[in-house]
Formats: structure tokens, sequence, C-alpha cells
């Protein structure tokens, strides 16, 4: 994601600009598209800041516009990865760029790009077909578990793996399938993030 300030929206009133980084530490116009979209979270900003449900909607409108403006898409081709390893404490969804996997068959970390929200992600079938094309939004709480031996405790699961968020409107299995194919081939990936990170 970009780094972009939540001061570069116009249409937004600096007070409220304000408000929102001083008490609700919302600094970035992604951080705010993420705490006013839907949901529990969505009414508790209301209640916070008092703004109206149709000018928060404006101001939603404003902010995707502008983010659209602030530069050109930029595209990674590549297979689909269902990425973990030490650390990672769980599956995190990624796309491994075709061009950066060497003659030996080895993928260095340089070719992982993290899917996540906002980007725009196209999945293709071996014969080309489109099997998935949507703008990412996941679900923190969607296939949620409690750890068998820690059951206070829990993470969301999928397939038998411990994951990191699911696409929304997706049964979690359904949605790490894509990564982790039955037939075991990858599946090709279109991965598109808007905008580039700005400084």
């Amino acid at each position: 994601m970009t780094n972009s300030d939540i001061l570069l929206l116009p249409e937004m009133d600096r007070s409220v600009k304000e408000f929102l980084r001083e008490h609700l530490y919302i600094d970035s116009i992604e951080s705010f598209l993420l705490r006013t979209r839907d949901g529990e979270e969505r009414e508790a900003f209301l209640k916070r800041t008092d703004i109206h449900p149709k000018k928060l909607d404006e101001y939603r409108a404003s902010a995707k516009e502008l983010l659209l403006r602030l530069g050109p898409p930029v595209e990674y081709d590549g297979v689909l990865e269902g990425f973990f390893e030490t650390g990672t404490e769980g599956v995190i969804w990624m796309l491994y760029e075709t061009a950066k996997i060497d003659a030996d068959g080895k993928r260095p970390y340089d070719g992982l790009q993290l899917i996540e929200d906002f980007d725009r992600l196209v999945i293709r079938a071996e014969d080309g077909h489109t099997l998935f094309d949507e703008e990412i939004m996941l679900d923190w709480k969607a296939g949620y578990r409690p750890f068998p031996m820690n059951p206070e405790h829990g993470q969301q699961c999928a397939l038998g793996f411990w994951i990191h968020g699911v696409q929304r409107g997706w049964e979690p299995d359904a949605w790490a399938r894509f990564f982790f194919p039955s037939d075991g081939k990858e599946l090709a990936a279109t991965l598109i993030k808007h905008p580039p990170r700005i400084d």
C-alpha cells in the first residue's frame, strides 16, 4: 500500500483530518478507507466522529478517486503462492513474479508480491479462462478456530493451514484452494497494485 497522507484529501475539512490523526490514529487514505468500509468498525467510526453517514460516503468516494490519481497501476504477472516459513505464523497470500524465477527454478524473495486490500487480482485457469477477478478486501474473521492447545486464542484456518485473511464473500477453503490447488498445478495470475508507493 501507499503511505499517502490523509491531509491530501481536498474535500475533507482540515479539522476532521486532524481529529482522525490525533484521536483515531488514522494518518493515511488507505487506513481511512479500511476503517470505514462496513460493519462494526464503520459504526464505531461514525459514533466517534459524529460524521453523517452520507458525508462519510462522500469522503470515501473522494478518497478512492484520489488514490486513482496518485499514479498509474503497476501490474505483476506470476503464479499464486501460499507463502509460509518460520515466523509467519500461518499462510500469507502472495503472487510470485514469473520473471524473477531464475534459470534453476529457484525463487528469490524479491519475486514475492503481497496480495493486500485494494489490489486487483485476476486468476486464470490453465486454459486461460478467468477464475477470479476482484478487488481484494480481506475478511479477518472468516474461518476462525481456537488453537487446540490454547483455546482462549485462535486464528483463521483453511484446508488445514493457519492463515492470514480470506477474500470477502468466499469460503476459507475455496479461497485457499487457489493457492493450494488439489492437482498441485500453480495458477497463473496478474496482481494490479494501484497506486504505487509514494514518498
